[in-house]
């Protein structure tokens, strides 16, 4: 047993707690805290580490601690746990427990999923000096060293990788304080990440979530159901699961930055078949890291806590029964059908296409999903009218008191489709309202067209007097029932009595732009633009390309014709800053703020006045001149003002 353990911050790894442990232990060697803690040489796991049974033992007496509360609050395994079966979290936590933690890394199988994890041990800066005003020292934050998190969900900010390796395979069991490692040079990946910033935020924001979460049980088949319903509802999958593949891979695809996916190992490629993202929507027993999961529901557009409160229904037609829909039968609007069978439409927009068959032979069929109740009493068409039916429209045609529109009412049909219909039973012609005999259709339907052909040629010989200017299309429109039905049954009539048709005539093609005036006028707006940035109050703001552009608001015409604008090429050269040159004039921008409040800084603040990204590429002997030649200046003046050098505290 051994006689005190730091008890763990907030959010911090067991792997820190134990680095404060061992610094604190002086005289003895790392071997020895390793087998104090653990009880055997075991390496210093830093996400997932094993041995907590022994752990728990040696702890000092009078603690509260428990192998699981290390475990949801002190590890990385939580973050796992959601997307897992509860037999598969019952082993990884009785491997933690035990000598192998091998064993939690084989079961999670983090080798199969090939994300890759941080290279380096991460910190946030202004979590750094947050620690050490509450507790006196900061320390390693778990939820800074999942693989893909990259900004501080706290804070907002991008973390800093320090110079201690995730994997310290030269010295495993040694353990790294926050403390001892943030004081030493640190380097920044933040340039390359800032064009992802937003995707990263929300990464870290729903990892924070989820590992701070112990009430979710693990559910693999809700798991799935959850995909299912997503790629259903977004037209990637039919309602029976058959997945469309290169649609579904290439909108994920177009979804996130070029080279972010590359970025966390998480790319997909058309082309293969065996896509990772494949697996979370086909029931499987093999885990998938957390961060393809995230990746995957930010894509359908739901947060982590939004997903895990989704509770799909996957029947796009409810639970049965389905009423029986033939207004002839017995059973009319009653829940008498218990089967049904679901295809889907291959067209746009891929609704599934509910089947039901009555005992009376009425089929029909309902396009989905149904989004009320009452659309369990809608149909699409109709397959079969069945023997209940067809045998009523027997009965009922031989009435011959009865009228169509009443006939069609209490079958449930249209006009046409009775007729259809009964032609198609081979029904008399006994009906009252039944079609004329053919011999007086015919001669009904010539003398109909006769009249009709005399009075519309009348009508156009009439506006063509009262619009003797008027062409073509004027006529039409001012009759288009007229000139409509004489084009259809008397065209070449029509033909001869129409104006002769316009001949169109071509646009004069405007002329070419002016490039010269043009590239003057740019020249000197970009010129002017230069200036302004220049002038701009405050912290001094980079000259880029992107930025002239934008407020010239002509990106399309410098993209596409600037070589037409040699000038105005010629001037943007000149004015865009290079990062050595922004830096530069950052650093005169923070001696001349200093000169002002005739303040001698010492050379540490100067460069932390101006200290950013930009200024972190540039080669040291050019910097070092740089503040050489500030420094060199503000002494001058001071002295000649017999101002005395004072050291400031307060940001500008």
């Amino acid at each position: 047993m051994i006689g005190f353990f730091p008890d763990p911050y907030p959010d911090e790894l067991l792997y820190s707690a134990c680095a404060r442990y061992q610094e604190r232990l002086t005289n003895i060697s790392k071997e020895s805290v390793c087998y104090e803690l653990f009880g055997s040489k075991a390496s210093a796991y830093i996400d997932i580490p094993g041995h907590l049974s022994y752990l728990i033992a040696v702890l000092p007496p009078g603690h509260s601690y428990t192998i699981d509360y290390l475990i949801d609050n002190h590890t990385l395994l939580p973050l796992y746990l959601p997307f897992l079966t509860q037999e598969l979290e019952n082993q990884l936590r009785d491997d933690m427990k035990g000598e192998d933690a091998s064993k939690t890394y084989r079961h999670l199988g983090c080798s199969s999923n090939k994300v890759k994890s941080p290279d380096w041990l991460k910190f946030c800066p202004l979590c750094v000096e947050e620690d050490k005003k509450k507790f006196g020292e900061c320390y390693w934050h778990r939820i800074h060293q999942v693989p893909g998190v990259f900004v501080c969900p706290l804070h907002e900010v991008f973390l800093e990788n320090s110079n201690v390796p995730m994997r310290n395979r030269e010295n495993r069991y040694n353990f790294f304080t926050a403390e001892k490692a943030v004081k030493e040079n640190y380097f920044s990946t933040s340039d390359l990440l800032t064009p992802y910033y937003a995707y990263c935020l929300k990464i870290a924001h729903d990892v924070n979530w989820l590992l701070n979460q112990h009430q979710i049980l693990p559910n693999s088949e809700l798991l799935y159901n959850r995909y299912l319903y997503l790629v259903i509802q977004n037209k990637f999958s039919t309602y029976k699961g058959q997945l469309y593949k290169f649609d579904f891979v290439k909108a994920f695809a177009n979804f996130y930055p070029e080279g972010y996916l590359k970025l966390l190992n998480c790319e997909v490629d058309e082309n293969w078949k065996r896509n990772w993202i494949y697996r979370p929507l086909r029931p499987s027993e093999r885990s998938i890291h957390p961060l393809r999961h995230l990746l995957l529901i930010h894509f359908f557009g739901y947060s982590v806590e939004e997903f895990f409160n989704l509770f799909p229904n996957l029947k796009p037609f409810g639970e049965g029964s389905w009423p029986c829909l033939n207004p002839t039968c017995k059973y009319f609007r009653q829940l008498k059908i218990k089967e049904c069978q679901i295809t889907h439409n291959n067209k746009k927009g891929r609704r599934p296409i509910g089947l039901f068959s009555c005992n009376c032979g009425f089929t029909y069929t309902r396009k989905g999903p149904d989004l009320v109740a009452e659309d369990k009493f809608c149909k699409s068409t109709v397959k079969l009218y069945g023997e209940v039916w067809e045998e009523s429209l027997q009965n009922l045609w031989k009435d011959s008191s009865i009228s169509n529109h009443e006939l069609s009412r209490k079958l449930g049909v249209s006009i046409p489709t009775l007729y259809s219909q009964a032609k198609r039973l081979k029904l008399v012609n006994s009906h009252s309202d039944c079609e004329k005999p053919q011999q007086a259709i015919e001669q009904i339907s010539q003398t109909t067209v006769k009249n009709r052909l005399e009075n519309y040629r009348q009508e156009l010989l009439s506006l063509l007097n009262e619009n003797p200017e008027s062409g073509r299309r004027a006529l039409a429109t001012k009759c288009p029932r007229v000139y409509g039905w004489l084009r259809k049954h008397d065209f070449e009539w029509l033909e001869a009595h129409l104006p002769p048709p316009q001949t169109k005539t071509k646009k004069k093609l405007s002329s070419s732009p002016d490039w010269a005036i043009r590239d003057s006028q740019l020249a000197d707006a970009v010129k002017a633009i230069a200036l302004q940035f220049k002038n701009i109050p405050g912290s001094p703001k980079r000259i880029t390309k992107k930025a002239i552009w934008r407020l010239l608001n002509k990106s399309s015409l410098l993209k596409c014709h600037l070589h037409e604008l040699p000038l105005t090429a010629k001037v943007m050269s000149e004015v865009i800053e290079t990062h050595e040159e922004f830096s530069i004039r950052k650093i005169q921008w923070v001696a001349e703020c200093y000169r002002q409040q005739n303040v001698q800084p010492q050379r540490h603040q100067f460069v932390n006045k101006f200290s950013s990204s930009y200024s972190r590429s540039i080669p040291n002997p050019i910097l070092d001149k740089a503040i050489d030649d500030a420094m060199r200046s503000l002494e001058l003046i001071n002295n000649a003002g017999d101002v005395n050098p004072i050291v400031i505290e307060d940001d500008l």
